[in-house]
This record gives structure tokens, sequence and C-alpha cells, in this order.
């Protein structure tokens, strides 16, 4: 009897006891499997608060820039949807440019990062009113066009994004006089395949 409650014991208390299975998050500092309570859980909700917060300002001010742009190309021809389109391309630009130059300026920035790229330029940007402007031209009976603008915002997109990366690499090599950190990672990873390639 007193072995069998010794392992029930033990078993309640291996079910109550939390498992951390799970790594712990580097930029907020939270445990998964740290019980709630103690400095260490406060500081990560502090982290991750001041995260969100940063990101909900810098969204609202990205929201507000495209506003502007839009109000600015109010003007332009109505038959295409130029100012979804040209706020889209100038920020998936700015995301390559931003992400590049940003693991240069600030590598150890947990905020800097998270301010700029998913908050201001993830604000600037927009989906939902491209979704939007393509169902407004179906909807007009100009199947066509939404097709083309739908392609165009994707591609011209996706390479605004490669030529963004392309423009903060001579950036970074301008301002820092070195190269990028992921160019660096890049060479050398060819380097080792052709030390390894060599008898």
């Amino acid at each position: 009897m007193t072995e069998r409650a010794s392992d029930d014991h033990q078993a309640s208390h291996e079910l109550a006891e939390p498992k951390n299975d799970g790594p712990s998050d580097p930029e907020l500092a939270i445990d998964p499997g740290r019980p709630a309570g103690g400095a260490a859980h406060k500081s990560g909700e502090r982290g991750l608060g001041l995260l969100l917060v940063t990101i909900a300002v810098f969204g609202a001010l990205g929201s507000l820039a495209r506003d502007a742009i839009g109000h600015a190309l109010a003007g332009a021809p109505a038959s295409y949807p130029w100012g979804t389109f040209a706020v889209n391309l100038a920020g998936a630009a700015g995301i390559g440019v931003a992400v590049v130059v940003l693991a240069e300026a600030f590598p150890a920035s947990l905020l800097a990062r998270p301010a700029v790229v998913t908050g201001f330029l993830g604000g600037f940007t927009t989906f939902s009113t491209f979704v939007v402007d393509a169902d407004l031209l179906v909807r007009d009976g100009r199947a066509p066009m939404a097709v083309a603008y739908v392609v165009a915002s994707t591609v011209f997109g996706l390479a605004a994004v490669v030529i963004g990366m392309a423009g903060g690499r001579v950036v970074s090599l301008r301002l820092f006089g070195r190269r990028t950190t992921l160019a660096k990672r890049t060479g050398a990873s060819h380097a080792s395949l052709d030390g390894g390639a060599k008898p």
C-alpha cells in the first residue's frame, strides 16, 4: 500500500509539474515551460506588450501615409486602381530595403524590424483594398483587367522586393563599409563548398 501511494503521489506530481518541451522565445524572453509569475515572466509580458504597442503605432503611421498617397492619386484615371498598385509596389520595395539595412544598422534590436517592416510598411501596404479593387473590376465587367491587375501586382511586387534587397545591400555597403550579414553568410557557404571540393 505504501509503495502504491508513493507511486500515485509521484505520478500526480509529474502531471502537475509543467514540462518545457519547446524552446523559449529569445525575442520576448518568454519561456513557455516556466510557471506563471516571477520576474522573468513579467519581463517577458512587458516585452510582448511593448512589441505590440510599437507595431500598432507604426502601423497607424503607415496607414496614414497610404491614405495621404491615395488622396494625392485621386485624380488618376479610374479605369485602373493606380493608387493601390503604386502603394503596394512602393511598400514591397521598402520591405526589401528595410530587411537588409536594419539587419546591419540594428542587429541587436528587437523592435527595429517589427516597427518598420511589420508595423509601418505592413500598415502602408494593403491586401484588403487590393482584393476589393479586383472584385470591383470584375463586377464592372472588366474581368481581363482584374486578372491583369492581380498578376501585375504579384509579379511586380515580388520583383520590387528583390530590387529593394539589392538596393539595401548597396546602401549597407556605403553606410557600414562592409558586406551585409546575408551576403557574408552566402559567401562563407560558397567558400566552404569550394574548399570541400578540393582534393
